[in-house]
């Protein structure tokens, strides 16, 4: 049978692999080869193994290959499943770093809060057992102190307008007047201003129990010139300027050419070469102070300095804060 006659009589047949269709290929041609009459020669042969083998080595190929592109595929899928793990990992950690910080805020707050509280309390509690014991110190001094003292000059007499115009601190209401009379080159009364009368108008003329009034009686012409001085300032300036020369008495008042150590302490408080002139040389002025000393003198016989009157009543034992406790106590009740 020819080649030819083969192929017709071949049935139709379904596709099949490229590699089964060339081996097939070539054993029909062995087949056509051995049916002529020239004899098979071992070319043919040696063509059909080659073939064979090229084609085992291509299907070998393409399995490797599909081999390889699984193995690609199941790689990739892990890593990716790797990744998203990884993420969800770092995203549950920072999810519970910040519920730990909040947790920990919120902790924190609520401590301060508690510290805060605790120390308000304690501060109310100070508060009312400082007021509770004053309270019972004022009773315990008033009582001991019993009815109000007879004035040694009636207050009225005592306020009475005088030379020039009063300077007074505190509260004009205050139910107790207190009238010092007071050198500006005194020690005692240096010693008075820097020592007792911080905590004395802490507790009586800042609360409103007591308004001062402060009058010049200078025992020299340098506490005369520091008066004048006083009074060049103004009201509004008056007691600062008091309590600053009181502070620095040792500054200027050394008994060796005072006069140029108070000018230059005065120019820090404002005053100029010709203004502490000025001031220092206002004759009317400096009538005005020796007029108030000379009243004090003959009037409320002040022979010494610091004096006090309270409501009139002078402070004789001294002038510590008990001293006037005891007297302030029996008119505040």
């Amino acid at each position: 049978m020819s080649l030819q006659d083969r192929k017709t009589a071949e049935p139709a047949s379904s596709a099949m692999p490229l590699w089964l269709g060339l081996a097939a290929a070539v054993v029909l041609v062995g087949v056509g080869l051995s049916g002529s009459n020239l004899a098979p020669g071992p070319t043919a042969a040696m063509m059909a193994k080659e073939t064979m083998a090229k084609l085992a080595a291509a299907n070998d190929a393409m399995a490797k290959d599909a081999a390889a592109k699984e193995a690609a595929a199941k790689d990739a899928a892990a890593k990716d499943a790797m990744a998203k793990d990884a993420a969800a990992k770092g995203a549950a950690a920072k999810d519970a770093a910040a519920k730990d910080a909040m947790a920990k805020d919120a902790a924190a707050k609520d401590a301060a809060a508690k510290d805060a509280a605790a120390k308000d309390a304690m501060a109310k509690d100070a508060a009312a057992k400082t007021a509770a014991a004053a309270a019972v110190a004022t009773t315990a001094v008033a009582a001991a102190a019993g009815p109000a003292p007879t004035p040694d000059v009636p207050l009225d007499q005592l306020l009475a307008p005088g030379p020039l115009p009063d300077n007074v601190l505190g509260d004009a209401k205050a139910p107790v007047t207190i009238v010092e009379y007071a050198s500006m080159t005194c020690p005692h009364c240096a010693d008075f201003h820097k020592r007792v009368f911080p905590d004395f108008k802490a507790k009586y003329i800042d609360t409103g129990k007591v308004k001062l009034i402060f009058r010049e009686f200078p025992l020299d012409n340098l506490a005369a010139a520091v008066s004048e001085l006083a009074r060049c300032l103004g009201p509004v300036r008056y007691f600062a300027f008091i309590g600053t020369m009181f502070d620095r008495q040792a500054e200027w008042h050394t008994g060796d050419n005072d006069l140029p150590k108070l000018q230059d302490i005065s120019k820090q408080a404002g005053f100029t070469d010709d203004s502490f002139k000025k001031c220092v040389t206002d004759q009317k002025l400096l009538d005005g102070i020796k007029e108030t000393r000379k009243i004090a003198d003959e009037k409320y016989h002040v022979d010494s300095t610091p004096t006090f009157f309270v409501n009139g009543v002078k402070l004789k034992e001294g002038h510590e804060m008990a001293d006037f406790d005891k007297v302030i106590s029996a008119f505040i009740k």
